[in-house]
């Protein structure tokens, strides 16, 4: 899961926006969850799925520090600007 966007660079902003990247994901369960938090934290938060083919072919070019990874690991969530 990548943040993208203004608030991927710190900047205040209504929308958060969300690239996910990945196989097989619940659509209807993403989006309830996905409502649920922006209602809790008044933001909009558009998201983006995506499969691992298709990110490394559109975002090969576009150079990846536009992108802020977060990594869920043994219920923690690590952030890091690089790939």
């Amino acid at each position: 899961m990548y943040l993208t966007g203004a608030f991927a660079h710190g900047k205040e902003c209504t929308d958060i926006e969300i690239l996910l990247v990945g196989g097989t994901i619940d659509t209807n369960y993403l989006e309830t969850i996905i409502t649920k938090a922006g209602n809790l934290i008044h933001k909009n938060i558009p998201y983006r799925l995506i499969t691992v083919l298709q990110f490394n072919t559109d975002f090969a070019d576009m150079g990846k520090e536009y992108l802020l990874l977060l990594s869920l690991r043994k219920r923690s969530i690590f952030v890091s600007d690089t790939i």
